[in-house]
This record gives structure tokens, C-alpha cells and sequence, in this order.
């Protein structure tokens, strides 16, 4: 009886690690990873639930544009918004494991980036 207890208890103690461990592993990216205020070398990008802004150091130029919706996925978040009237994406990943930086991630003639929260 009582090797059956201890396998059961190193059973028990192995899977509540795996299980620990697992989950460290697969945070899931949420609002919260990416609303608020991003600083590159050269702008700062602020996400609330409807916009994005843009703020361009070097001209003090600010814009904003509406977004349609946040789509996260298990790497990152893609950020669909309004250029005009025409939708687009941009796709933020490898976020630190603080969730303190981040990379835009290059597509067509967008280099990749990095954005640290500011």
C-alpha cells in the first residue's frame, strides 16, 4: 500500500509541474498586452480598443485611425484599422516575456521594429 501512495504522490507532484510549466509557456496575449502607449526610436504608437495613434517624433505630426478589431493570436496580436477608408493590418509579435517589447513585424516595404511601452 504504501508504494502505491508514493507513486501516486510523485504522480501527482510530476503532473501539477508539467501542468505549471505549461501554462507559463502558453500565456495567451490579450487587450491588456497591447493597449497603451509604444515608443520606437522614431514615434510612439497609442492603442485604445477603437484607435491607433501615431506620433511621429522628428515633425510633431500626430494622426489616429479607427480600428475595425484586434486579432490575437498565439504569438501576437494583428491590429486591423482604417488607412483612409481603406482596411489594412499590421502585425505585432515577439513579445518579451514581460510584455515590455514588442516587433512590428516587416511586411511589403514595413521594416521590422521594435516598440518598447513608454
Amino acid at each position: 500500500m504504501t508504494g502505491n501512495l508514493g507513486r501516486a504522490l510523485i504522480f501527482a507532484a510530476t503532473t501539477a509541474a508539467a501542468v505549471s510549466c505549461a501554462g507559463a509557456d502558453a500565456h495567451a496575449l490579450a487587450y491588456r498586452d497591447i493597449l497603451g502607449k509604444w515608443c520606437s526610436a522614431t514615434a510612439r504608437l497609442e492603442f485604445s480598443r477603437q484607435a491607433m495613434g501615431v506620433y511621429k517624433f522628428a515633425d510633431k505630426s500626430r494622426s489616429s485611425s479607427k480600428v475595425q478589431r484586434y486579432e490575437f493570436t498565439p504569438t501576437g496580436v494583428i491590429v486591423h484599422w482604417y488607412n483612409g477608408s481603406e482596411l489594412t493590418s499590421s502585425d505585432f509579435g515577439e513579445f518579451s516575456a514581460d510584455n515590455r517589447t514588442m516587433f512590428l513585424q516587416p511586411a511589403g516595404n514595413v521594416p521590422r521594429r521594435e516598440y518598447r511601452r513608454c
